[in-house]
């Protein structure tokens, strides 16, 4: 066993652990199967399933599992936003505790999770972003997508810390926050915006509290393994960037007068969104029009070269990330990631008419299937 990261068994951080679950019964034993297997000691923290206006058994199986839990149904406010904050104000907001941990229902991550997470606590970390990873990846080419997208994200997350830059927090697998910063976020993940992991970097930034990522804090999680899954979660998650704009933009850019480097950097995500895919998307798309403009107007050359060099470093971008992950690109794997990026560009266009549509498109969990998945023993490890 890992030595613990303090002297002694009750100076260990007390943590809660949070799991988000919208109908994700068959998710659940999984993960609360990893929680037991942890080397942290169990009288260390406490597990809070959050059933989440659920019509399936999540509810039954959550208590047939013997762990807490706090439900909630409101059908007015979805989202995992709007249930982690009610839990927080109703459920936590009085409690003694070091830090809180926030998981989706499909986070898998080995037997040495917490003890990662409590370390970065003792060394004085605020907010604490982990790394994520797709479940056996190689048993289709869309699942394989879906790991290279999160192998992208590690390599720019690792970049961002070498030049000092906060990590965006894309998605809650393995986040941990302080006691302290729950209290100067006035005990809120986010505003109702339902982009909780988004807003959640934007507040800690205007309020002044740091954010650190840990490629060791692993989390293995599900991706989707249709077309039409995809189209519905990046279609959410473009809405979601482009409903933080208008709230947060002035305030943003008010902060570069202060904070130039960091301001400038997350005012880029608000406007493009954290995704490689939409960047691509709208270079690509920028530049044939002004290669298409300039040939009516030849005043406008030198605008479609601006692009078309961004274009060409963003692609090279692409190119250089693949080398660091030792990917190879094969005829049939170039067909999946261009397919893909098709359907991006389709979430991208309709995200822009539903930007104000009050729908939420939660993602479909499918469990651990027959393989019962094992952190650290996935296809390809």
């Amino acid at each position: 066993m890992k030595p613990l990261p303090c002297p002694d068994l009750d100076s260990c951080p007390l943590l809660v652990v949070v799991a988000s679950c919208h109908n994700g019964a068959e998710s659940l034993p999984g993960l609360v199967g990893c929680l037991r297997a942890q080397e942290y000691p169990s009288s260390r923290y406490r597990f809070i399933a959050l059933i989440d206006n659920c019509s399936d058994r999540s509810l039954d199986v959550a208590r047939s599992l013997g762990v807490e839990v706090y439900e909630r149904n409101n059908p007015q406010k979805l989202g995992k936003g709007f249930a982690l904050n009610d839990l927080l104000e109703k459920k936590l907001q009085d409690g003694k505790f070091d830090g809180l941990v926030l998981l989706d229902i499909d986070a898998r991550f080995d037997s040495r999770f917490l003890l990662t997470a409590a370390h970065r606590l003792l060394r004085g970390d605020s907010i604490i972003q982990g790394s994520s990873r797709a479940k056996n990846a190689s048993e289709s080419g869309l699942k394989w997508v879906g790991d290279i997208i999160l192998g992208l994200l590690k390599v720019h997350q690792i970049g961002r810390s070498h030049l000092g830059l906060p990590p965006l927090l894309i998605g809650s697998h393995g986040i941990c926050i302080s006691y302290g910063s729950l209290s100067r976020l006035d005990w809120k993940i986010d505003t109702g915006q339902t982009a909780d992991d988004l807003e959640l970097s934007l507040r800690a930034f205007l309020k002044g509290i740091s954010m650190v990522y840990v490629p060791d804090l692993v989390v293995w999680s599900e991706v989707p393994e249709d077309f039409r899954s995809i189209r519905r979660q990046r279609r959410r998650w473009t809405c979601n960037s482009l409903r933080m704009a208008p709230q947060y933009f002035h305030r943003l850019f008010l902060a570069i007068f202060s904070a130039p480097w960091r301001a400038a950097d997350l005012l880029f995500v608000v406007l493009l969104g954290p995704s490689f895919s939409n960047l691509l998307l709208v270079l690509t798309l920028t530049s044939a029009a002004m290669g298409f403009w300039a040939l009516l107007n030849p005043a406008v050359t030198i605008w479609f070269f601006l692009f078309f060099v961004l274009w060409i470093l963003d692609f090279a971008y692409f190119i250089a990330a693949f080398a660091v992950l030792k990917e190879k690109i094969t005829f049939r794997r170039l067909l999946v990631f261009l397919r893909y990026l098709g359907v991006r560009g389709m979430a991208l266009a309709e995200s822009i008419f539903l930007v104000g549509s009050k729908n939420w498109w939660p993602t479909k969990h499918y469990g651990d299937g027959p393989e019962n998945f094992i952190p650290g023993q996935e296809q390809g490890d």
